[in-house]
């Protein structure tokens, strides 16, 4: 039951997180390197997730007005306090530990010409994005997935899910190199970013439609060429995600099919899509982005053993870490899920959708307060590591190509971390492999070229350059 002491405490625990969350954003302003901007400017994407709900609660949001003095929510606000404080403390330390830097020198430049390297890779990635469609019209992918890939998905389906996650990510990473070698986007990663956008609508998911334009957000803001067009174009692609992707998946429940693709082409031709006001998509979204009441709903479930079923899920999947990261499919044929989003779903409103209780709790249902430090950190650990080869390499992104590509995976904040865990293992395997070939091929030169480990933050190119 909601009580006064409970929202004195909380009050408390609210200042307390926004203060922390407020002092690094501060520190933003005064960075002067590339990883301090980097830790500070993560860090706050990270933990948006705690600091929006009880805001909007306290100004009268009649969604989260249940919220204010709830227990669950004073559980909940100590868990996140303690994520926070332990991430950062791990961040300050990670990032003044001289081994760190070593750790990631000694990788060699791509031989291949720059030039290629940029064909090579708008070709990927695009091909990418057309299986993602193709997935999606088959219910193989995103939100129009088809109820029996979910617990027995095709062999093949990992592999083609991987390879549409590398497109994705190579997105990034050209439009990283259009800012630091051309000061902006080129036509060729614009037609990129616009047919990622499109297999985000197809999939059904809003994530997937904004991440083209939050990549060449945090591009441009690491290449110091952020300006006012480039918050337009992100406010424009969540507009479009809101405006699409809930309709579409409102009709998916009436449409006797599991084809995200001919669900998008029925929604726009029957004229139901009407894009919200700005600010409509924008109140949406801040209620989106934060989990504070899943977290709350999953914390007084579990009082109940509402979600047992959900932590033995989760518990079983940390300790098969290794199996499930790295024995195919083929050979474990029932082979379990890492995402377990649905389950919390069906356990917590009878439906099968997609939600995750908040990384904090997560953690804590699977140790406990330990369980929420040691994925604190993990979470730092990557970030500083993420930050690191940003540092050295970003000079260069298409000559460190597979470096680079681990930036999204170790810094992409995902709330189940089991899931996160599995994605990262198989990237550092991945990248450890591709570099042991490539040597063997000469696709990269042997002489080891050792960089800088704290880069300025790059000024603004000359006025001759346009800005973007």
């Amino acid at each position: 039951m909601p009580s006064t002491q409970h929202f004195a405490w909380q009050l408390l625990l609210y200042g307390a997180m926004t203060l922390t969350y407020v002092c690094v954003g501060l520190s933003l302003l005064g960075a002067r390197t590339t990883l301090r901007r980097w830790l500070a400017g993560s860090y706050l994407v990270v933990f948006n997730e705690y600091v929006v709900a009880f805001m909007m609660a306290l100004c009268g949001y009649d969604p989260h007005e249940w919220l204010l003095g709830h227990p669950q929510t004073t559980q909940f606000f100590g868990l996140a306090l303690t994520s926070m404080w332990v991430t950062l403390a791990a961040v300050l330390v990670f990032s003044r530990n001289s081994r760190l830097p070593r750790l990631l020198d000694g990788l060699p430049p791509l031989r291949i010409p720059e030039s290629q390297l940029r064909t090579l890779s708008l070709l990927v990635s695009f091909t990418c994005a057309v299986l993602s469609i193709v997935m999606s019209a088959g219910g193989y992918h995103g939100y129009y997935l088809a109820e029996e890939y979910i617990s027995n998905p095709p062999l093949w389906r990992d592999v083609a899910g991987l390879l549409v996650t590398i497109g994705s990510m190579l997105s990034f990473v050209l439009v990283l190199f259009c800012y630091t070698r051309h000061g902006r986007i080129l036509g060729a990663e614009w037609m990129l970013l616009l047919v990622w956008t499109g297999a985000g609508l197809a999939s059904g998911f809003k994530m997937q439609v904004v991440f083209p334009f939050f990549c060449v957000l945090v591009a441009a803001w690491l290449a110091n060429r952020l300006g006012s067009r480039h918050w337009a174009f992100f406010a424009l692609a969540f507009t479009l995600a809101y405006g699409v992707i809930e309709p579409m998946r409102a009709w998916r429940w009436s449409a006797d099919h599991d084809n995200g693709l001919k669900g998008l082409y029925d929604l726009t031709t029957t004229e139901g899509v009407t894009l919200p006001e700005v600010g409509e998509a924008a109140l949406a979204f801040l209620a989106r982005v934060d989990f504070t009441a899943t977290a709350v709903l999953t914390l007084e479930a579990d009082q109940f053993g509402q979600v047992n079923g959900y932590r033995e899920r989760l518990q079983a999947t940390y300790r098969n870490l290794p199996a499930l990261t790295f024995v195919p499919r083929l050979l474990w044929p029932g082979k379990p899920l890492g995402d377990h989003s649905r389950d919390l779903s069906a356990e917590l409103y009878g439906a099968a959708n997609s939600l995750t209780p908040s990384t904090a709790v997560d953690s804590y249902l699977w140790g406990g307060y330990v369980g929420v430090v040691i994925n604190s950190i993990l979470t730092a650990y990557f970030l500083v590591l993420a930050g690191l080869l940003l540092t050295q390499y970003m000079h260069q992104p298409l000559r460190y190509l597979p470096a680079l590509l681990l930036v999204p995976v170790l810094a992409m904040p995902v709330q189940i971390k089991a899931f996160h865990y599995i994605m990262v293992l198989r990237a550092f395997v991945g990248t450890a492999l591709f570099y042991a070939i490539a040597r063997r091929l000469g696709i990269v030169q042997g002489r080891v070229i050792s960089m800088p480990r704290l880069r300025p933050v790059p000024q603004a190119p000359a006025a001759s350059l346009p800005s973007r």
